[in-house]
């Protein structure tokens, strides 16, 4: 789309507004997508009034007061709902060149065990159990998945391989998780 910053008509309040309805319009199909360009047009008027009927506000077409907090509200709370979920580092950082090894205990081996156990059928592996420590089963599932991402085939943990196992996870498409 071009830039329509320059528009005679453009409105940065106008192009917020239209992010707020083009963000509530993604999850609720009563409410059309509107371009974001900052020039109140017919296609933003016609959004507004749709998002007004469908939060029982009067349907004017402008947005008055009590239209623009609630619409900001119900904004921020899509954000918020609609949001990716939250990272959870489980791999130390440091010291640099860590590495998980037979022995280890913790929450990350768990998470460990539960990625190998779910990219069993993808990768053929004989899955550990998920007891949060690192045993020969464990061992023996990263030698095997490491073989799988052409990784040196060490049965270690390290950052890499790490990486490798949860980049797979991730990729999994959801409720394709092993049974």
């Amino acid at each position: 789309m071009p830039d329509q910053t320059n528009h005679p008509n453009y409105s940065p309040a106008v192009a917020n507004l239209q992010r707020y309805l083009r963000q509530l319009a993604y999850h609720t199909p009563e409410i059309p997508q509107v371009p974001v360009d900052g020039i109140f047009e017919q296609a933003t008027r016609d959004a507004l009034r749709a998002y007004q009927g469908y939060v029982g506000l009067p349907v004017t077409g402008t947005a008055d007061r009590e239209t623009w907090d609630r619409l900001y509200l119900d904004y921020l709370d899509s954000v918020e709902y609609y949001a990716p979920p939250s990272q959870v580092a489980l791999f130390q950082r440091s010291p640099v060149g860590y590495y998980m090894d037979i022995g280890a205990v913790g929450i990350d081996v768990a998470a460990l065990q539960y990625m190998l156990g779910e990219l069993t059928l993808l990768y053929l592996l004989d899955p550990p159990a998920v007891t949060g420590t690192y045993d020969q089963a464990t061992a023996d599932a990263v030698r095997t998945m490491q073989a799988y991402l052409m990784l040196p085939v060490t049965g270690l943990v390290d950052i890499l391989t790490w990486n490798a196992v949860t980049d797979r996870f991730n990729a999994l498409p959801a409720g394709a998780e092993a049974e």
